[in-house]
């Protein structure tokens, strides 16, 4: 059994975990961070950002199904699902601040200023999928081109994006949590990759910190705070094992219908992903 005594615990290296990591490396002198990931870290294996390389580092290679049959994608790795995803992003919407009194306006835009957030130049949106949104605008739809986590710049002139990226980018254009990992790192985090955990610890109504296993060895991690960001299947699963049974019962889906069809022109297979996009309040879809 490994025993650890640290100052706060951050389990889960996404976006959510990587920014609090990362800030709290920054702003807390003096307090000791350990950060948990379940997943390794890929980006550097040839075997990053190809299908055979995805069935190894997503849960249960890929093939994970709700009781309804959708397929779920879920990444085990570091950055989390910031290595398999199309590298959109959207402001925060306005009944965030109405309805819960989340006001996340100031901390968006320094995100967008800091990662550069905006759309692809336009000869860098597909043909395929500039055709789509053209066409959409002869119908009056308001197709716009999406915020994208991507930035062209950042790959020296070799951007090489496809519907491939969405497995994880070996370009280097689009941003992945795990960047904000190597700074916490270089701030003094102390990082655990293959740290599966299993429940909180608690006692007399507050958190003393996580049990788990690393790499198949049993570990338990104390300390003053803990903060769950292990995604919206991760979270719960923890929570339920620590007593909460009734954590992550209603969840939330992004379901994504794909239509494919023939065109003489290049392939969107071959495009970047999700370069433009529509929001249809009506009907509830993007």
């Amino acid at each position: 059994m490994i025993e650890k005594q640290t100052d706060i615990i951050v389990v889960g290296s996404g976006p959510g975990g990587a920014t609090v990591a990362r800030e709290l490396a920054r702003a807390s002198a003096g307090l000791a961070v350990t950060l948990l990931e379940r997943g390794r870290d890929w980006r550097q294996n040839p075997l990053y950002g190809t299908y055979p390389g995805a069935m190894l580092y997503a849960d249960r290679a890929s093939f994970l199904f709700t009781q309804e049959g959708l397929n779920i994608i879920r990444p085990l790795m570091l950055g989390g699902a910031t290595s398999m995803y199309c590298g959109c992003a959207e402001r925060p919407l306005p009944w965030w601040q109405s309805k819960y009194g989340i006001d996340l306006s100031r901390e968006a835009e320094e995100t967008m200023a800091e990662l550069h957030i905006a759309p692809l130049p336009a000869d860098l949106r597909g043909v395929a999928s500039t055709r789509i949104a053209a066409a959409a605008a002869d119908l009056g739809l308001d197709w716009q081109p999406q915020d994208k986590f991507m930035v062209p710049q950042r790959t020296n002139n070799d951007f090489d994006c496809g519907a491939h990226c969405m497995l994880g980018c070996r370009c280097g254009a689009k941003w992945n949590a795990a960047e904000f990992v190597d700074e916490a790192v270089q701030q003094g985090v102390d990082l655990w990759t293959g740290a599966r955990v299993d429940k909180v610890i608690w006692e007399n109504g507050r958190v003393r910190g996580v049990t788990g296993q690393q790499l198949g060895q049993p570990f338990r991690l104390w300390g003053k705070a803990v903060v769950l960001a292990a995604g919206g299947i991760g979270t719960p699963l923890i929570l339920q094992r620590s007593g909460l049974t009734q954590a992550g019962q209603g969840m939330t889906m992004d379901t994504t219908v794909m239509v494919y069809g023939h065109a003489p022109s290049k392939g969107i297979g071959q495009e970047p992903p999700m370069t433009w996009s529509c929001a249809d309040d009506d009907l509830g879809v993007l």
